[in-house]
């Protein structure tokens, strides 16, 4: 079974891995890691991937906790590079006017995902890329 881990796009940075923290669609279903397919039939927010805020990294929770689960930005821990941002106060709704969106995003042009078939295909060790 191949690891895909979400990697900061700045500095390479492995921020957590998919199968421990699954990211979701705006429905809140996992999303499959190689197709990211996403289960609503009006799939206007295609840039954003979820994450459960009962299933998220520990560093993502303590930035939601220091500003007392309102509103913020997710930060990459190594480059502080913005990679997404979290709003428990608005309750955004789904463009389908059915869901709910997931309260936890991450922006999908600041993170990669990738297999570690391919971070050996492209020479990436330890958050670097090798030369």
């Amino acid at each position: 079974m191949s690891a895909t881990s979400v990697r900061c796009k700045k500095c390479r940075k492995v921020l957590f891995l998919h199968q421990d923290f699954p990211l979701l669609d705006r429905h809140g279903n996992e999303i499959d890691k190689y197709s990211g397919e996403d289960s609503c039939p009006n799939q206007r927010d295609e840039f954003l991937w979820y994450l459960d805020p009962d299933k998220s990294p520990l560093w993502i929770l303590s930035s939601v906790e220091e500003v007392g689960w309102t509103k913020g930005k997710i930060a990459c821990p190594e480059c502080h590079c913005r990679i997404g941002s979290f709003d428990f106060v608005s309750g955004s709704q789904c463009s389908c006017h059915v869901h709910a969106l997931p309260s936890l995003h991450l922006v999908k042009a600041k993170v990669d995902v990738l297999s570690t078939q391919s971070v050996a295909l492209l020479g990436i060790s330890d958050g670097k890329q090798s030369v």
